[in-house]
């Protein structure tokens, strides 16, 4: 088994998105050959949905749902994370498995953008 440490890698604080695109990158090529990798928070505070969502949601779009269920292991993770964690988890099952679903939140997040450049 790999283990990570987050907190030597990452800090104390799992925050954003570009700590959660480095994980995603360093696990995706381990889980995608089938090793089991544990990700190890011990000394982490929080992880937040923008590291979380990143460094784990997306592996629901780019790997069948099992292998991360069967390959991947989380260690003292942050009681405060653990609820973030399941949501992005469920989030993302949902997200890149109903493309309806998909399209109606591209559509949402695309009016939004336009809002904010009509400003």
């Amino acid at each position: 088994m790999v283990n990570i440490a987050l907190k030597e890698q990452i800090g104390e604080c799992c925050i954003t998105v570009e700590n959660g695109q480095r994980v995603y990158d360093q696990i995706y090529a381990l889980l995608s050959a089938k090793q089991q990798v544990q990700l190890d928070f011990a000394g982490v505070q929080i992880a937040a949905p923008p590291f979380l969502s990143v460094a784990i949601g997306q592996l629901l779009r780019d790997l069948d749902s099992e292998t991360p269920d069967t390959y991947l292991k989380f260690k003292n993770l942050p009681s405060v994370s653990k609820p973030i964690l399941r949501r992005v988890i469920e989030n993302a099952k949902h997200y890149y498995s109903d493309p309806a679903y998909r399209a109606a939140v591209e559509a949402v997040l695309a009016k939004r953008e336009e809002d904010f450049d009509a400003d």
